[in-house]
């Protein structure tokens, strides 16, 4: 008989088979070892109030001394944040201080817990001041920008930023402000400023004013500072107080003067007219105010609307009208502190600022350059004894490597005059040498070619030396007196950037010296056997003897007398085209082009004196005549021989490796020549536009020069020159 079987019982069976299936495939598989997963990670961290941005407060976790924490507020911040980083999950922490702040008392809150526990507060430490460090106020008295409208006060401490309305105010009152930190580092530090705001046309600008401090509380006596109202003596040194402070706002508005002086001998009168200076706007060359002077021994003239500081005040003292008959130049000084590491570490330095006026900040005293500005005037030189053109050194000062066969190219020194009896000399060398120089700083490699006093100044074959003290670059401007009769040449010198002469340009030749007080430094050297030939290709030699300056720095005892001979010939110039040497029609300015070498060299004292000297390649499309030219953005050895591919800005100071520019440019300042300017990440500069008009009816050829931005569009104001040739 037969079995039935029903539907259901089928599906069941099947059902029974696919399970056995995949219990027999189970079996198949063989077994791994697992790996646990790791803990879950959470930041322990939390914030801190009322610390400042100098002093630290040290935290620890769990008592752990050796994972213990500084941590600094934020400057200006109320809360600042702290962390120890990912912890485990689940595990305990227990936040306490290990350290207190200088002056501070601190207090954890929710400091222990179980990390990532749900609910937990958060983690918070408060600091206050600590009552046992006495605490003083700091009272500015403001009488002075009490009148101006927006007048307000910021104290600036590690604590933060404190401002205060003053306008209307005779003083305001800054409690507990101030400290002493006694041997507690950093030394406690404060700055307080002063500003009005002004609004025309829907611009607003903030002016800056000045301070001068007051006696008591521990601080030094008013003439020690009266720039700033900031806790520290004449050399830049702090200065902890021991009691109330006050310091007093100076002025807000400030009056541009002008000494103005004839120097040659023997002395002349004004003629009839006088002359005319300016307070030309850097910004905009626009001549804002005149001041007509009517006799020379004037001293402290004022120009008659005092001048507000601001970020733009970018001025120049120029003068728009010269004397008939005699010609006059701008110079001026600034000093500030500098840590330049030299034979007198630390020290008040005083460096040339030309015609520049600038009042741009008055805590900067590199920015803050509007006193002394120096007018010295002269009478024009009679035809016989005027020079006109630019003359280039040609031997090679440069030092090469004894065991280079390539000739070194024309050293960067030039020299050029104006028929007016001025003179602009240029001088930029990095890799130089003389015997003199061998005492103080040894060369590498050693040198046994310097043996004898007869040695001292003369140019030696040396590779490189193991100090930045032989870099020199600047320039030198003033006035020139010519004998061609007696074959001399006597300069005299108002501005002197080359202020690390190296035994190179005007002011490092034997027998320069300098007269007069630090804020109107004359300078002056005589050359002997003067020679100049006839144009074209005129050629000038000038011998220079006597003591070299700086000589006791390095020079062997007996050494009295050194000579230098400079063997100078015009450089080349193309009618038409762009090679050759240019001058500014005001006779400040002077740009030199060899395209052969594509080498372009610009001097200046259109404000602060400054030079560039770098690469400058014609765009492939355009013409020697015009088109666009564009600034080389490498470095040293990117041009035609003995080139250097850098722009310097000077005055400057190169020490030890580190550049202090004395002083530096400001934002905005217009002195360069256009598209100068060197771009950081050494990507190339944007073209400058340039062109070639030539003269119609015996006319020199004219130079203009314009910036362009990174899209094109021309930028600033064109720059023109004029083609001057040796007489």
């Amino acid at each position: 008989m037969k079995a039935k079987i029903s539907g259901s019982g089928l599906l069941a069976a099947a059902l029974c088979g696919l399970v056995l299936t995949g219990c027999d495939s189970v079996k198949d598989v063989r077994s791994e070892p697992s790996t646990a997963l790791p803990p879950q990670k959470v930041v322990l961290q939390g914030t801190i109030t009322g610390i400042g941005a100098r002093r630290p407060i040290t935290l620890q976790n769990n008592s752990d001394v050796a994972g213990a924490r500084e941590f600094f507020g934020n400057f200006n911040e109320a809360a600042s944040p702290f962390s120890f980083g990912a912890v485990d999950a689940g595990s305990p922490y227990g936040i306490t201080v290990k350290s207190q702040p200088f002056g501070k008392l601190c207090t954890v809150s929710n400091g222990s817990g179980t990390i990532g526990a749900e609910g937990a507060a958060p983690i918070t430490v408060d600091c206050v001041n600590d009552p046992a460090v006495a605490r003083y106020p700091l009272t500015v008295n403001t009488a002075v920008g009490a009148g101006f409208p927006n007048f307000k006060v910021t104290l600036s401490t590690e604590d933060g930023v404190r401002e205060m309305d003053a306008t209307g105010l005779a003083s305001v009152t800054f409690e507990d402000a101030i400290f002493n930190s006694q041997l507690s580092l950093p030394v406690f530090g404060y700055k307080v400023s002063a500003t009005t705001d002004e609004t025309v046309g829907g611009t607003t600008t903030t002016h800056n004013c000045v301070f001068t401090r007051q006696t008591g509380g521990g601080f030094p006596p008013p003439q020690l500072f009266s720039i700033g109202g900031r806790n520290v003596d004449a050399n830049n040194q702090s200065v902890l107080p021991t009691g109330p402070a006050t310091v007093t706002v100076n002025a807000c508005e400030f009056t541009v003067t002008a000494n103005v002086q004839y120097n040659g001998t023997p002395s002349q009168a004004m003629p009839t007219g006088g002359l005319q200076l300016a307070l030309r706007n850097n910004l905009t060359d626009v001549d804002e105010q005149l001041l007509e002077v009517a006799s020379y021994g004037t001293t402290n003239l004022s120009f008659p609307t005092p001048v507000r500081s601001n970020s733009r005040a970018i001025y120049e003292l120029v003068v728009s009208r010269q004397p008939t008959g005699h010609h006059c130049v701008v110079s001026g000084t600034v000093s500030f502190f500098s840590m330049i590491v030299n034979t007198i570490s630390g020290s008040s330095l005083t460096v040339p600022t030309g015609s520049a006026v600038l009042l741009v900040d008055p805590d900067n005293p590199q920015w803050w350059a509007f006193t002394g500005r120096n007018v010295r005037c002269r009478a024009i030189p009679a035809p016989a004894n005027q020079l006109t053109g630019t003359y280039q050194v040609d031997r090679p000062l440069q030092a090469v490597d004894s065991t280079s066969t390539a000739a070194p190219a024309r050293p960067r020194l030039f020299l050029t005059f104006f028929a007016d009896g001025t003179f602009l000399n240029a001088v930029n060398h990095t890799r130089i040498s003389t015997c003199s120089d061998l005492a103080m700083f040894p060369p590498t490699p050693p040198t046994t070619a310097c043996d004898g006093p007869e040695d001292i100044g003369r140019v030696v074959s040396i590779s490189l030396f193991n100090s930045n003290l032989n870099t020199s670059g600047g320039v030198v401007h003033g006035f020139y007196n010519y004998d061609p009769v007696a074959g001399t040449m006597a300069f005299t010198a108002f501005t002197a950037s080359n202020i690390n002469p190296s035994n190179f340009g005007l002011n490092g030749m034997p027998g320069y010296t300098t007269a007069g007080p630090p804020t109107a430094p004359v300078g002056s050297v005589t050359a002997t056997n003067v020679v100049k030939t006839a144009a074209p290709a005129s050629t000038l030699t000038l011998r220079f003897s006597g003591n070299r300056p700086g000589q006791s720095l390095g020079s062997p005892a007996g050494s009295t007398t050194q000579a230098e001979v400079w063997s100078m010939t015009e450089p080349e110039s193309r009618p038409g085209e762009l090679t050759g040497t240019w001058v500014s029609t005001d006779h400040r300015r002077m740009f030199a082009y060899n395209d052969n070498e594509i080498f372009g060299i610009h001097i200046g004292v259109n404000g602060l004196p400054n030079l560039q000297d770098t690469c400058y390649i014609v765009d492939d499309f355009s013409t020697p005549a015009g088109g666009k030219f564009v600034r080389h953005s490498g470095s040293s050895g990117n041009c035609s021989p003995g080139g250097e591919g850098f722009g310097r800005d000077l005055p400057f100071f190169q020490f030890g490796g580190t550049t202090q520019s004395a002083p530096h440019e400001p934002p905005g300042l217009n002195s360069r020549l256009p598209g100068s300017r060197a771009q950081y990440d050494l990507r190339p500069t944007p073209p400058n536009i340039f062109s070639v008009t030539s003269g119609i009816g015996g006319a020199p050829d004219v130079l203009t020069v314009q910036a362009t931005q990174n899209n094109g569009d021309p930028e600033g104001q064109p720059v023109s020159f004029i083609r001057e040739r040796a007489n």
